[in-house]
Order: structure tokens, then sequence, then C-alpha cells
């Protein structure tokens, strides 16, 4: 018998876990057809994306760096298409489609610059909101304080209608991706550049279903929740959590303030490597003492100021908190799609690179953006929550 804190935790978890079902499915159907209809274009996704991007002025292109995720994607940032290795050499259909996708999102923002920024914003906030909601649901559960309850339910229908809006930004740029496809010598390949088209917009889709199920079954799980975890932690460790923490978290908030005041200069793609690296392990070791901070501090009796405190922090832990969940949702689905395609003999496709220089993105100016600023404000959100903390102890309130 489950209690009603581990169905919250399975009902959050179900936009990863369908997020990931739909990538699979579209890996699976994308190796399927390159067995079934092998095709062929003259050009190189790569070359292909680099004659329309120099056809409008702003724009750039190029291999997106491993330090960078290595993965298919616009920057706005950069004003620039990043496409991974794989699909940058290959001639094939998918990759091309893959390719014009990203292109679509490219034009948008170089077509209507107050467009790309409004879409830049909203994925901004959408973050946000997928952040804060599990946050605020978990911190009532653990602290057991209604008005949370409504909040959390509040965030959570807030965070469905940005997905919502990315869901239709992802759609626009399917669409003008569409047109540049059919225009181009892969237009006979339509069966095979569709699914391609379609997969970040089934992708994105499947995790606004799974955000209206969490919304859908929020009524079961309330009356559960309303008596809370009470997690029965000693005073006496969870003022020692505090103290012994407090020092590591001074240190990160100083260097994101210095990262919103004066940015660091990158003068090559290592050092960009490295401020990525240490960027994770802060963000990983912030996550963690704030999500013990959640668990320990109701054992202070602060009632719903310090709960509401609380679930600011606690947005800091949800980014290593939901990419453990994605990894997760990920392993099964991966494994699964690998046992498929072995049987099937749908072995992934390798690229041959040309022997020559790599046209890599480059990516200096990647973290000077106005997003990447407000992200790092909003990691800040648990300073309130720190001061409050120190000043109960201090004055023994």
């Amino acid at each position: 018998m489950s209690s009603p804190s581990l169905d919250l935790l399975v009902l959050l978890s179900l936009p990863f876990a369908l997020t990931a079902v739909a990538s699979g499915l579209h890996a699976l159907t994308g190796r399927w057809l390159r067995v079934q209809e092998p095709a062929w274009l003259s050009r190189g996704a790569g070359s292909w994306v680099l004659e329309h991007v120099g056809r409008h002025p702003g724009l750039r292109a190029g291999i997106t760096p491993d330090h960078l995720g290595g993965q298919d994607g616009w920057w706005p940032a950069l004003r620039a298409v990043g496409l991974s290795r794989q699909v940058w050499y290959d001639h094939h259909p998918q990759s091309r489609a893959i390719a014009a996708h990203e292109l679509g999102h490219a034009l948008l923002a170089w077509r209507h610059p107050w467009l790309g920024t409004l879409a830049e914003a909203v994925r901004l906030v959408h973050q946000l909101l997928t952040q804060a909601a599990p946050a605020a649901l978990l911190v009532a559960a653990i602290f057991g304080e209604p008005r949370l309850l409504e909040l959390g339910w509040g965030l959570t229908a807030l965070a469905a209608i940005s997905h919502a809006a990315v869901l239709v930004d992802e759609g626009w740029a399917s669409v003008m991706g569409g047109r540049l496809l059919r225009e181009s010598d892969a237009a006979r390949y339509r069966r095979q550049t569709l699914p391609p088209m379609l997969t970040a917009l089934s992708s994105y889709g499947a995790g606004l279903a799974g955000r209206l199920l969490v919304l859908w079954g929020w009524a079961p799980l309330t009356a559960g929740l309303r008596e809370g975890m009470h997690l029965a932690i000693d005073p006496a460790l969870a003022v020692w959590l505090l103290v012994m923490s407090t020092p590591l978290l001074l240190l990160r908030g100083a260097s994101l303030i210095q990262q919103v005041r004066r940015p660091v200069e990158i003068r090559s793609s290592f050092r960009l490597a490295t401020i990525a690296q240490e960027e994770g392990a802060w963000a990983s070791a912030t996550g963690l003492i704030l999500g013990a901070w959640a668990l320990a501090l109701p054992s202070l009796q602060g009632g719903a100021g310090l709960a509401g405190l609380t679930v600011l922090a606690a947005i800091s832990a949800m980014g290593p908190l939901g990419q453990l969940a994605r990894a997760v949702a990920m392993v099964p689905v991966a494994v699964g799609v690998q046992v498929l395609s072995s049987g099937l003999g749908l072995h992934p496709h390798k690229v041959v690179e040309p022997v020559g220089a790599t046209p890599w993105l480059e990516s200096e100016s990647l973290l000077l953006g106005w997003s990447t600023r407000v992200q790092a404000l909003l990691h800040l959100a648990w300073l309130p929550l720190l001061a409050v903390v120190w000043i109960r102890l201090l004055t023994g309130m």
C-alpha cells in the first residue's frame, strides 16, 4: 500500500517519464525508417544550414562543442544554429530535417526579433515554473501546510500553460523548417523527414500531457498530503546541519552575485568547459544542501512563513533532482530501445567525418546573455531563508 507522499513523487515524475518514452519511440522509428528506406542527399545537413544562414546577416551555424552538450539546438545568445557532429556531417534526410527544425527557430528570431525574445523569455519562465511547482508540492508534503498545496496546484497549472506556449514555439519552428525542406532536394523523402520534425513537438506534447495528469490526479492526493510527512528529525541535528552548510552556501552566493555584476571573461572553449563543470558541481552541491534543509526545517517549528521561504529555497534543489528524474526515466527507455533495435536489426547510423578543420560553433559569449544573468539571480532565492533561519537561531525564537 503506497503512501500519499510516494504517490506524489510518482505523479511528479510523469512528465519526465512520458517525455522519455516519446523520445525513445522516435529514436526507434528513425532507425526503422533508415533500414526500410535507404536515402542519401548530395549535401550534408551542416553544409545546407550554412547556405541558408549565409542569406541572413547576423546568423551563424556550427558544430556544438561537447562541453555545451554536443546537441542540436538554437542558441539565442549566440544567434547561432548548433548541430551535433553526427547531424552536421550526415547526408540522410532525417538529419536534414533536424537541421531544418533548428533553422526554423533561427529564422523566426531573425524575421521577428520580438518573437524570438518572447520565446526565450517564455522558456525561462517555463524553466522556473517547472522547478517551483514541484518545490511547493514537496515542501507542502514535508511541512503539512495546506496553503502550500493550493500554491503548488496554481504553479503546476501555470507550468502547464507555459509548457503549451513552448509547444507552440516548437510547432512554429517545425512549420518553418518544413517549408525549407519542401524547397530542397529532401522534399521527395517526406516519409523520412516527417518524424524528426515531429520529435520536439511530440516530446514537449508528452511532457504537457504529464503535467495535465498531475493536475488531474491532484484531488485524490490532497487529503493524504494535508497531514504532512512529519519527519522525526532531532532539532539538534537540524541545527548542526544548518550551521555546517552555511559557509558553503555563502561561497555559492558570493559566486553568483559576482557572475551577475561582472561576468567572467572567457578566452577559450577550454575555459568555458571548466566553468560549465564548476557550475554543475556547485549546482549539485547546493541542491543537495537545500534538499536536506527542507527535510530538517520542520523540526524548528517555523510555521507557514518558514515553509513559504523553504519553497523559494527548494527551487534551486529542483534542478539537480529534475536531472536525476530524467536520468531515471531515460534508463529503462534507452535499454528498451537498444534491445528492440538489436532484435529487429536496427543499428545506430554511423557518420564518417571528412578530414579537415572542424567547424566548431564559437561559444565565448554564451554566458553573457540576459537570461543567464536572470537564472543566476533565481539561484539566490534561498538567501531570505538563510537570513531568517540565522535570525531565529541567534535570537532563540
